[in-house]
């Protein structure tokens, strides 16, 4: 059966993408109140929301397992990993990241 329903991100006003992180956290790229450009924020359920550095021109992001495997792909072709607090550039050329499963 299924329970009441959750609501995650009650500051955020617009969103992108999504992917499940881990059992009790999801990641959103979207925008929040008073920001322009998307970001990714980590939502646990029944947590604070945790906004990360802004990677520009993100489209997607995707999550393998944890928030170490966290991946954002730019409308330029750009793949940024996650790097400590920020993100590098991981490959280029790259549409649409995904992790099987």
């Amino acid at each position: 059966a299924l329970g009441e329903p959750v609501r995650l991100g009650e500051h955020l006003t617009d969103a992108t993408d999504t992917t499940w992180v881990d059992e009790v956290t999801v990641a959103v790229l979207g925008v929040a109140e008073g920001e322009d450009d998307p970001v990714v924020h980590l939502l646990p359920l029944g947590g604070p929301t945790t906004q990360l550095p802004e990677v520009e021109g993100a489209v997607s992001v995707a999550a393998a397992r944890g928030d170490r495997t966290l991946v954002v792909g730019t409308e330029s072709g750009e793949l940024y990993v996650r790097n400590g607090a920020g993100w590098r550039l991981g490959a280029e050329g790259v549409r649409d990241p995904a992790y099987p499963g």
